[in-house]
């Protein structure tokens, strides 16, 4: 027998790979899909019933961020921290990336080494 293949090590996930990580990332979810039960066209059915609500989301609101970016940064200005607040829109929608994707590697310590206190919060060692 082979040996077990380890799962890809890839600091974008899925949706930022390409070439050999795309495919090395597609080869390990399948496979851990079907360990789970699901086949090919079980996995394309439930991929196409979750991506179908979300493009017809994204085709709604195509062009509203370069809109209101266009509203409030003026042509040769350079964009300032300040100008974050009359566009909450685009803020949204930077968060909501920043939710939905892996900005930090896995490597990276996910603890504090010290009680941290931020804007009220406690934040506790460890």
């Amino acid at each position: 027998g082979q040996p077990e293949e380890s799962p890809p090590v890839s600091t974008g996930g899925i949706a930022f790979s390409h070439g050999e990580s795309w495919k090395a990332i597609r080869r390990f979810t399948l496979s851990t899909l079907r360990d789970f039960g699901m086949g090919k066209k079980t996995v394309e059915a439930r991929i196409l019933d979750e991506l179908h609500p979300l493009i017809e989301y994204f085709d709604s609101h195509k062009g509203c961020v370069q809109e209101e970016i266009d509203r409030v940064i003026r042509p040769g200005q350079v964009p300032q921290v300040e100008d974050r607040k009359n566009m909450p829109y685009t803020d949204a929608v930077v968060h909501e990336i920043q939710r939905f994707t892996n900005i930090i590697p896995m490597s990276v310590s996910r603890s504090t080494s010290t009680d941290v206190h931020f804007r009220g919060y406690c934040i506790p060692k460890g």
